[in-house]
């Protein structure tokens, strides 16, 4: 992998010669002796990859490489370990410092070691057998880098414009199951992509996970059972808490149920910054269990305006009664665009932009764009609305609805080509 600028390095040189003194021919085999070499922003820019280095007609050969005592990177002190390979002669191999420019025949070998600080914090999925280009099937390998992840109490690294191929399952859950509190981040292009199935490219099933961009791509398997996303625990009614998205795109459901992400009975969400391009449904989160609360959506862009039905939600919160509902709820700076303007029918009263449903604490919609759906903005049985700076566009029944028990504050938002402004404030 290509080093960023700033990076300290060294030259080693080498010139091999049989006993003779004829030009030996083979390679210089460079490997570092630890996984993972991190920058000052944890950022993996070397791995125990071997770097093969030929040996020219003259018997030369040079390799930059990392210097191993460089403080600003992670770990330091650690060792190369260099493997000589000529042509009908045995391999000779030994571990060295690297400080400088050297020639090998002034090295000093030296035992093999790992270095010393906090150790390497990611595990990259190369490690594991990932192929990445969005053809292989790279569920198992993919899983067992999970796994180890986890295990490590490390945060898995998907490299920059690796696509994963899922193979997604068509049980009861996604084959592709998350099981245990871990963090993954993803390159720049890097994600995962459905191959085969008809479930969630990715199911998050433990607390305390964070996802840190990529693209998530349902390649239109998904069926309306569950999202390209699905976020809960298949033990019933359990809670599961402490999930973060940022900065992901989530695209690639086109049923006409589809939806980009799919929660159950979440305690504790924040989905932040993330582009869907969905068929029916952005996000959708429904609690069947007592206690949910903690939910913060901000800075995202939904465009369900693909969506082939007529009951498309751009955000939907909601309970299902019986005391079990969403409670501390926060909807802030997101865009939301719908087909509703463009349905020439009935168009659903459950075609929503941002929906809060039996929400019984404090709801806060603020800053919203909402374009194209049935209601804008629809809070109901909140002890506490506040519902003010958004812009609405294109409804085809109330721009805003709420229904609420007290302490309402619906104020400064921009009501544009509605059929009803503002309906049932308390």
């Amino acid at each position: 992998m290509p080093l960023p600028p700033g990076v300290t390095t060294a030259v080693v040189t080498g010139t091999l010669t049989q006993f003779d003194g004829s030009v030996s021919r083979g390679f210089a085999i460079f490997t570092p002796s630890v996984p993972y070499v991190l920058d000052a922003s944890q950022n993996v820019i070397l791995t125990n990859t071997p770097i093969s280095v030929p040996i020219s007609s003259t018997g030369t050969f040079s390799a930059t490489l990392v210097r191993t005592d460089n403080a600003d990177l992670n770990p330091v002190g650690w060792t190369w370990n260099l493997r000589v390979q000529l042509d009908g002669q045995p391999d000779i191999s030994y571990s060295f410092f690297l400080t400088g420019n050297v020639d090998i025949a002034d090295i000093t070998p030296v035992p093999s070691t790992s270095g010393t600080g906090v150790g390497p914090t990611v595990l990259d999925v190369r490690s594991y057998g990932v192929i990445g280009n969005g053809v292989a099937n790279d569920t198992a390998a993919m899983l067992l880098a999970i796994t180890a992840a986890q295990l490590g109490n490390r945060e898995l690294y998907i490299p920059d414009n690796f696509t994963i191929g899922i193979a997604t399952g068509t049980g009861a859950d996604s084959a592709f199951v998350n099981t245990a509190p871990m963090s993954i981040r993803f390159g720049n292009g890097a994600g995962l992509k459905a191959i085969s199935g008809n479930k969630a490219v990715l199911l998050i099933a433990s607390d305390d996970v964070t996802i840190n961009g990529g693209i998530f791509n349902g390649n239109g398997l998904p069926t309306s059972a569950g999202g390209v996303i699905d976020i809960y625990k298949a033990a019933g009614a359990t809670l599961i808490s402490r999930i973060t998205l940022n900065g992901c795109h989530i695209k690639g459901a086109v049923t006409a149920g589809g939806r980009g992400i799919r929660g159950l009975n979440v305690n504790d969400i924040t989905l932040d910054s993330l582009i869907i391009e969905n068929g029916a449904t952005g996000i959708i989160l429904t609690a069947a269990a007592a206690g949910n609360r903690g939910v913060r959506v901000k800075g995202c862009w939904i465009n369900v305006s693909t969506g082939t039905g007529n009951n498309n939600k751009g955000i939907g919160i909601s309970g299902t009664g019986s005391g079990f509902s969403y409670d501390d709820v926060m909807v802030d700076g997101c865009y939301c665009k719908g087909n509703a303007s463009e349905q020439s029918g009935v168009v659903s009263t459950d075609d929503l932009g941002i929906e809060t449903f039996l929400s019984p604490g404090t709801v806060q919609v603020t800053e919203n764009h909402i374009e194209g759906f049935g209601f804008g903005i629809s809070v109901t049985a909140s002890e506490a609305a506040v519902v003010t700076g958004n812009i609405i566009e294109d409804s085809k029944f109330h721009a805003i609805e709420v229904a609420s028990g007290g302490n309402t504050d619906v104020s400064g938002n921009v009501c544009i080509d509605g059929d009803i402004g503002v309906s049932g404030v308390a």
